[in-house]
């Protein structure tokens, strides 16, 4: 995975879930990575009044990892998966 690549994510365990979305960063370890989704996704915990309007839409996802499991969101400490491709 690279800046600039599109990847999907989802919630740890649910691939039907999986939304695409564009890698901004991403450490030198690769542990750490900042995605970007032009759509609120279902499982977004982000309140709908707290956004602005659809056509600036942009929303980022700060995420880390131990060496081995499922990514950790920073903020709500939620477990997601990064596919490089759509998951099944």
């Amino acid at each position: 995975m690279k800046i600039g690549d599109t990847v999907w994510i989802h919630p740890h365990g649910s691939p039907r879930d999986a939304v695409p979305a564009t890698i901004d960063l991403i450490s030198s370890n690769g542990l750490s990575i900042a995605l970007h989704v032009r759509a609120k996704p279902p499982w977004c915990k982000v309140r709908d009044d707290s956004l602005p309007p659809q056509e600036d839409f942009r929303i980022a996802v700060l995420l880390y990892r131990e060496k081995i499991g499922p990514w950790i969101e920073i903020v709500n400490h939620g477990h997601y998966e990064i596919e490089e491709s759509k998951p099944l």
